[in-house]
C-alpha cells in the first residue's frame, strides 16, 4: 500500500488526504490549464481580480485542485435590482462539506369568485393577456355580470355561459348562495347549501408572487497541522464575523448595512453553480472538535474547528441570469432590466 505524504490533502474534506486529486501550490496553474483552456482562464481572471485585495488561504501550505473563493465587499446598491460588488478582502478555502443550492419562486393562492371565474372561462381562448386589453377585459366581465344577473332574475339563460340547462341551473344555485353569502347568516348560507347539494366554485387560481431571494449553508472543518494554521483560522474567524455585523451611525440612530459576501467554486463553475452577492446572516464556529470539550495540541489554539455560514442573496435570479460558461462572477442576463 502506498505511502500519502502528510502534507496532500483531498479536495472536499481536510481531514483525507489523496494523491491523484492534489497539486501543490507552484505547478497549480500550469497542470491544470494544460487540461482545460478554460480553466486556465479562470484562474488568471482569478488571480486578475484578487491581486489588489487582501487574501486569506486555508490551507496555507497547498492548493486544492477544486476550491472555494470568499470574497467581501462594503454594502452598495445600484438600484434596488443590483448591487455594486467591490472585493476588499478575500478567502480561500477547499470545498465546504455540501454542494446544494435551492432557487425557489413564490406562487400564491387566489379567489377569483365564482362570477368572475364562470364568465373568464365563458370567454375561453379570448382572454387577452397583454396589459392594453385588460381594462376593456375588465370592462366586459363586469357587464356580463351585470347582464347575467338580469337574465336569471327573468328566467333566462345567458348565450355566455352555456346552452345546456341542467348546467345552467348548477351556475344559478351557486350565484344564489354567492349572495347569500351577503345578505343571509352564515347558519341559513350552510343550510342552503346542504339542502340544494350546491356549493359556489370560487375559482381559486395560482398567482406569482415573485422570485425568493436564494439561500445556502455551507461548513467547513479545519485541522490546522501548526501553528500558522491556527493563526489562519484565527484571521478567517476575525474577518468573517466583522464583515457579518452591522454598524451603528449617527450616535446609534441607525443601523449600517455589514459587508456583502460573494462565494464562487473554482477552477470549474461551469460544471457546478452560481452566486450572486448575499449578506451572512448566521456564522457557527465549532471549536469543540466535535466532542464535548475542545481539544488543545502543543499551543492554546484548538485542534479543529468547524465553520459553518448561512447566506440570503440580495440580488434576484431571474431569467437568461444563469450563464452556460466558467466565468463564476457572470450572472446577470438581459432581462434585468428596470
Amino acid at each position: 500500500m502506498p505511502i500519502i505524504p502528510p502534507n496532500l490533502r483531498n479536495d472536499s474534506a481536510i481531514t483525507q488526504t489523496t494523491r491523484v486529486s492534489q497539486v501543490t501550490a507552484e505547478d497549480f496553474a500550469s497542470r491544470v490549464g494544460r487540461a482545460r483552456t478554460n480553466v486556465d482562464q479562470a484562474i488568471r481572471q482569478y488571480k486578475d481580480n484578487s491581486s489588489a485585495v487582501g487574501m486569506i488561504r486555508f490551507p496555507s501550505s497547498e492548493v486544492a485542485k477544486y476550491y472555494t473563493v470568499l470574497q467581501i465587499s462594503d454594502y452598495q446598491r445600484t438600484d434596488l435590482f443590483n448591487v455594486d460588488f467591490k472585493t476588499n478582502n478575500s478567502i480561500v478555502l477547499p470545498l465546504p462539506r455540501e454542494l446544494v443550492k435551492t432557487d425557489t419562486v413564490s406562487y400564491e393562492e387566489a379567489e377569483v369568485g365564482m362570477v368572475t371565474g364562470v364568465a373568464a372561462n365563458a370567454l375561453g381562448k379570448n382572454i387577452p393577456t397583454n396589459v392594453q386589453n385588460l381594462g376593456a377585459l375588465r370592462d366586459r366581465l363586469s357587464q356580463m355580470s351585470s347582464s347575467i344577473g338580469s337574465q336569471l332574475a327573468n328566467g333566462q339563460y345567458p348565450k355566455e355561459l352555456t346552452n345546456d340547462l341542467s348546467t345552467f341551473q348548477n351556475i344559478g344555485s351557486a350565484i344564489a348562495l354567492e349572495a347569500g353569502q351577503i345578505l343571509a347568516p352564515k347558519g341559513v348560507e350552510n343550510a342552503t347549501q346542504a339542502f340544494a347539494g350546491y356549493s359556489p366554485n370560487q375559482f381559486f387560481t395560482v398567482l406569482l408572487k415573485g422570485p425568493d431571494y436564494t439561500k445556502y449553508t455551507f461548513s467547513w472543518q479545519f485541522l490546522p497541522k501548526n501553528f500558522q494554521e491556527s493563526q489562519t483560522i484565527a484571521k478567517i474567524y476575525n474577518v468573517v464575523m466583522n464583515a457579518k455585523a452591522p454598524t451603528a451611525a449617527i450616535g446609534g440612530a441607525l443601523w449600517k448595512f455589514p459587508s456583502m459576501f460573494r462565494l464562487a467554486f473554482m477552477p470549474n463553475s461551469m460544471y457546478m453553480f452560481k452566486f450572486k452577492p448575499a449578506v451572512c446572516t448566521a456564522a457557527s464556529f465549532d471549536f469543540s472538535s466535535g466532542g464535548q470539550i475542545p481539544a488543545f495540541y502543543n499551543s492554546t489554539a484548538p485542534e479543529s474547528v468547524t465553520m459553518t455560514l448561512s447566506f440570503t442573496e440580495i440580488e434576484y435570479w431571474l431569467g437568461s441570469d444563469y450563464k452556460l460558461n466558467n466565468d463564476p462572477y457572470d450572472t446577470e442576463g438581459p432581462a434585468r432590466g428596470v
